[in-house]
């Protein structure tokens, strides 16, 4: 699938923001890093022309407003005030255990992932992290 670059580098910037709160748990991380390919389907579409129900789709697995993240995808719009990092973290549906990873560790995998170009199986990403 190709991605314009424009695209690729909002949606590289739209990672750094998200990874740079310390909330994001590693069960997080590895849904947001498998969501990448619907994320960059939803970058290419362009914010206004994007579905509501995939919007919703995106906000409710990041747990950002709906308006959060077509904001997001809207190329027009302005700088986005992220969440307090508490309403950041994905918790496993079926799971009190979140294990929480640091940004040094959640910085290398992103490059693992970026290195990859594809993402990374969650049980890779839970030996990463131990």
């Amino acid at each position: 699938m190709s991605v314009n670059v424009e695209n690729q580098e909002r949606l590289r910037n739209f990672l750094k923001e998200v990874r740079m709160h310390k909330g994001l748990s590693s069960v997080g991380l590895g849904k947001l890093i498998g969501m990448q390919k619907s994320m960059i389907q939803a970058f290419e579409k362009g914010g206004k022309s994007l579905g509501h129900q995939s919007v919703r789709k995106i906000g409710r697995r990041l747990k950002f407003s709906s308006a959060m993240v077509a904001a997001l995808l809207d190329p027009e719009a302005g700088p986005i005030d992220f969440p307090a990092p508490e309403s950041v973290v994905l918790e496993a549906p079926d799971s009190d255990e979140d294990i929480l990873i640091d940004l040094e560790k959640a910085e290398k995998i992103m490059e693992l992932v970026k290195i990859a170009g594809k993402p990374i199986p969650l049980s890779m990403l839970a030996y990463l992290v131990r």
